[in-house]
């Protein structure tokens, strides 16, 4: 039985009754009349046929048994040229002729606005939004997402979707589920699109825990990275180990000390005279190695610093000849070979 309440009457079956919302000591006070309803003791009763009849106890009149009209707005201030048949939801401070109908539903009949009293669980759509809001017996609340989801339309207030026990959330489309919400974890079936980054690059959490693109400027972009692909350990472990397609020359004019730097380089000892080309310790490491070439007239010596030991054939530490050359590998910081054209 769908009941639609309008001002203080009630639609039953197509016919309209009178509802005497008076206060009724007794079931006595119900007037014998056909068709004349009552608000009794909470419940709805009416007199036919010579009997009392109950309709329904008002607290359990919800959406399936109240069918409410949409509103067009909810509004604290009537609007100023009303429409016959306008309804509004009166919001929580109204003023001028609604001022004491805050939560009531006001409809224009033409020449002045009559009211339905909002029930527990009564539930609305207001035109203006496309919002459905319901009743909770105090204010009225956003209630039910499928409008705002479907459409776009604004919230009236936060919307939670989600559940109150221990299952998850799926999302379909196409009757394919495209997103899982579990209880530990959500997974994606479809590629995560983050269309205002940059393409073919790196991606990082920031400081607000948001994905983020790394710019190209101070990072590898993916082409770059996939240079790399291969190694197996860290990769200037590897470069290190293989032999550099070109050397550094460095040309000397005097005695010179050897220094960490020098690894790798070709030394030339540009010197007249005869000289001499120090190694100290503990400034190689095994693997290290260095050319040196006597580029001038001047006779180059290797000679070991403190606490250095250098391996030749002989004892050979001299370079024989101009443009000769020798070669010191290091086998650890404080031990070394040389070889090369060499003499005593």
């Amino acid at each position: 039985m769908a009941l639609t309440q309008i001002d203080n009457t009630q639609t039953i079956s197509n016919a309209t009754y009178k509802v005497q919302t008076d206060l009724l000591t007794s079931e006595s006070g119900i007037v014998i009349e056909n068709g004349t309803i009552h608000l009794y003791d909470g419940d709805l009763k009416f007199h036919a046929n010579g009997v009392i009849n109950k309709v329904a106890n008002a607290s359990q009149l919800t959406v399936d048994s109240l069918n409410v009209d949409p509103v067009l707005s909810i509004l604290n201030t009537p609007p100023g040229s009303p429409t016959l048949g306008d309804r509004h939801l009166v919001g929580t401070a109204p003023t001028g002729a609604w001022v004491t109908k805050a939560n009531y539903i006001a409809e224009w009949d033409g020449s002045g606005w009559v009211y339905t009293t909002p029930l527990n669980d009564m539930i609305i759509t207001n035109t203006g939004t496309s919002a459905t809001i319901r009743y909770n017996g105090t204010s009225w609340l956003q209630w039910g997402a499928s409008v705002i989801l479907q459409n776009g339309n604004t919230l009236q207030a936060t919307m939670t979707i989600g559940t109150n026990d221990n299952y998850g959330v799926k999302i379909k489309t196409n009757n394919l589920t495209r997103l899982t919400i579990a209880t530990t974890a959500i997974t994606a079936s479809l590629p995560v699109v983050l269309s205002q980054e940059t393409d073919n690059t790196l991606v990082y959490l920031d400081g607000s825990k948001a994905i983020r693109t790394l710019p190209i400027a101070t990072y590898p972009n993916i082409t770059e990275l996939s240079y790399v692909k291969g190694a197996t350990s860290s990769v200037q472990t590897q470069l290190n180990a293989k032999s550099p397609l070109n050397v550094t020359l460095d040309r000397k004019t005097s005695s010179y000390t050897l220094v960490a730097g020098d690894n790798g380089k070709v030394i030339e000892m540009n010197v007249a005279s005869a000289n001499t080309l120090t190694v100290n310790a503990s400034l190689f490491s095994a693997g290290n190695q260095i050319v040196i070439s006597q580029y001038g007239a001047g006779q180059t010596t290797i000679t070991a610093g403190a606490g250095v030991t250098l391996r030749s054939d002989g004892g050979k530490l001299k370079i024989n000849t101009q443009y000769s050359i020798a070669t010191i590998i290091f086998i650890s910081a404080t031990e070394a070979y040389v070889s090369g054209n060499l003499a005593v």
